[in-house]
């Protein structure tokens, strides 16, 4: 197969005739015999994606094959977030699928709003297991859906923290690779820096950004999630960490650097203006858009840096949830294993560019590891080691269900730190006390440190 140029690095269009040799075996629907669900239609709700162009696109013949009449309701994530969470609270029932979002995961499923899944994955009338294979899911895509052995959700993206660099930029400094460690990072930008070109530059959802460097370093937001919710940004440990990561921000970012939205960051990596940008891999592979940038031959990408501690990338995750009020639980299951089984995530890889895979399998095919080769950078395998990092069980401090407000506290207190508002010191302080404040207001038991 010709490798794929670099438009087709971001969205393919290749044809579908790549199934055919990939050897995936189609999550065929059980129920299609006399179509049972002839009369059933679903509504489905989910952020606006390619992966859900994807399913609008071969939805004909799933609703050939079932007799299910299925809409998907897509929209910005921000209206989901709201949507999603005054649904399922209200019970209503008016969406048979939902989107489980990775950071509200805590909230819906201690609440009970999502179906457990595992009864229709053990029912051999409604599950073939050996094309569904549940354990062809990389285990940190999993973790966040289940409680035990129990299943809540499966999930369908990942979308894991890597680094896009200028390779020629690094070279000029004196790197003849991307710096492995943070500190190295650091020095590197403070090199590379001028008015012209910034050393570094990210998203301004810090609170996904700046675990990066606080895990590194030993630091964290809880004690020891889910157990104990002691908030812990006061350590010696977290308070380095956020002096690194405000330096980044307040003295090698771009202009506005700390409060910069992602397509923003990759419009200025595009542009030429940063050496490198570090977020989610589904943001940092449009910087080398060649519809938008003429640097894309000087780019590369790498995992992001270490610290003392080891080597800690984000990784978030996002699937598919039975809704507890739902009336058509045993159709809804049938979309689920149609939209999260190989053949629809293979072909949304190689036809559609979703790259976020949640399948084994499927980051290890040869043509979508061909597809996502970029400059020596194997971005499918990149992504896989950190969905199998991430798997070891250190990600559990964002599905906690106090999560979104203490999230929104790191934000404030980075902020104010990199502006220069408030010294490392008192922001962290500030930050631990808003935290503990949060947590017992929800009536957690925690061991105040303030």
């Amino acid at each position: 197969m010709e490798r794929i140029g670099r438009r087709g690095f971001l969205r393919s269009t290749a044809a579908a005739a790549g199934l055919a040799v990939s050897g995936v075996r189609p999550s065929r629907p059980l129920a299609q015999a006399g179509k049972p669900y002839a009369s059933v239609r679903l509504k489905v709700s989910q952020v606006s994606h390619a992966y859900g162009d994807a399913l609008v696109a071969r939805l004909p013949a799933f609703e050939q094959g079932t007799g299910i009449k299925v809409e998907i309701d897509q929209m910005s994530f921000p209206v989901l977030n709201q949507r999603e969470d005054l649904e399922l609270a209200s019970g209503s029932g008016a969406y048979d699928v939902m989107q489980m979002i990775f950071i509200r995961s805590g909230r819906w499923i201690t609440a009970g709003w999502a179906e457990p899944l595992n009864p229709f994955i053990d029912d051999a009338k409604l599950t073939d297991k050996g094309a569904l294979d549940v354990g062809d899911f990389v285990a940190g895509a999993m973790a966040p859906f289940k409680r035990g052995d129990t299943i809540y959700a499966l999930p369908w993206l990942s979308d894991s923290t890597v680094v896009g660099f200028r390779t020629d930029l690094f070279e000029k400094a004196g790197y003849a690779k991307f710096p492995e460690t943070f500190e190295a990072l650091r020095e590197a930008a403070a090199k590379i820096h001028s008015r012209e070109t910034a050393g570094f530059v990210t998203q301004d959802n810090l609170h996904w950004i700046f675990p990066n460097w606080l895990l590194s370093y030993g630091g964290g937001f809880f004690a020891n999630p889910p157990s104990d919710l002691t908030p812990t940004f006061d350590t010696p440990e977290a308070l380095r960490a956020a002096e690194l990561f405000t330096t980044m921000l307040s003295k090698y970012s771009p202009p506005g650097g700390i409060k910069l939205d992602a397509s923003v960051a990759q419009a200025i990596m595009q542009q030429g203006k940063a050496a490198c940008y570090l977020d989610g891999m589904g943001n940092t592979q449009h910087i080398i858009d060649t519809k938008k940038t003429t640097l894309a031959d000087r780019m590369a990408f790498t995992q992001t840096p270490r610290g003392p501690k080891g080597h800690f990338p984000q990784l978030a995750v996002h699937g598919y949830l039975i809704n507890k009020a739902s009336k058509n639980k045993n159709a809804a299951w049938e979309f689920i294993k149609w939209a999260t089984g190989k053949d629809q995530m293979l072909w949304s890889a190689l036809n559609k560019g979703h790259l976020a895979c949640t399948r084994s399998s499927v980051l290890a095919n040869a043509e979508v590891r061909q597809k996502f080769t970029w400059r020596g950078s194997d971005l499918a395998s990149l992504h896989l080691s950190v969905m199998k990092r991430a798997g070891e069980g250190y990600m559990a401090y964002r599905t906690v269900p106090q999560f979104p407000p203490v999230g929104d506290r790191v934000i404030i207190a980075m902020t104010s730190i990199a502006s220069g508002q408030a010294s490392v010191a008192d922001g962290m302080k500030s930050l631990q006390k808003d935290a503990e404040g949060i947590l017992e207001k929800a009536g957690v038991k925690i061991n105040r440190r303030s």
